[in-house]
């Protein structure tokens, strides 16, 4: 990567999100809006899954086969694209009523999202909730997480509109 192509990449949203892990938390509908615009103009396709639909991590596994892989092997799906970004609509009532699989979809997230950077792909989820007090305590947890979780819902989105505009 020569100078010119390392300034372009670090004014990426993508990057600036990536930077501190694959997952952002957010409870402001109209701040993942903007983050979704940003990403899909830099070559990223969104998905929803919708949390409430899940029973067990399996579920999130048979959700992705469906919308993902459309049947093929896991090792064979790469992003067309530059890459994904997935939206986990409802998290928080997932994660309050099966906090062990939640986990384990968080950690599942983090490793496609690492097999992605390998081929040059981006990975992205966003977790959705209503607000309370599972808020905090996601943001809180350490372990048995691999990557940390960071709150989305500040100026720092305005911020990075307005760079983008510049």
């Amino acid at each position: 990567m020569n100078n010119e192509q390392y300034e372009i990449t670090i004014k990426q949203t993508w990057f600036k999100l990536l930077v501190d892990g694959v997952f952002k938390f957010y409870t402001k509908y109209e701040v993942l809006e903007k983050y979704i615009t940003l990403l899909e103009s830099e070559g990223l396709d969104t998905y929803f899954f919708d949390c409430n639909d899940w029973e067990n991590a399996e579920s999130f596994w048979d959700d992705y086969r469906i919308k993902i892989t459309k049947g093929k092997s896991e090792s064979e799906i790469l992003p067309n694209n530059e890459g994904y970004i997935f939206i986990f609509k409802n998290f928080e009532h997932f994660f309050i009523n099966h906090f062990n699989d939640a986990i384990r979809v968080i950690n599942i997230g983090e490793e496609i999202s690492r097999n992605y950077l390998l081929f040059g792909k981006k990975l992205l989820i966003f977790l959705n909730s209503n607000g309370g007090i599972v808020n905090k305590k996601l943001l809180q947890i350490n372990e048995p997480l691999i990557t940390p979780i960071r709150m989305i819902d500040s100026d720092f989105s305005e911020d990075m509109l307005r760079r983008k505009r510049q």
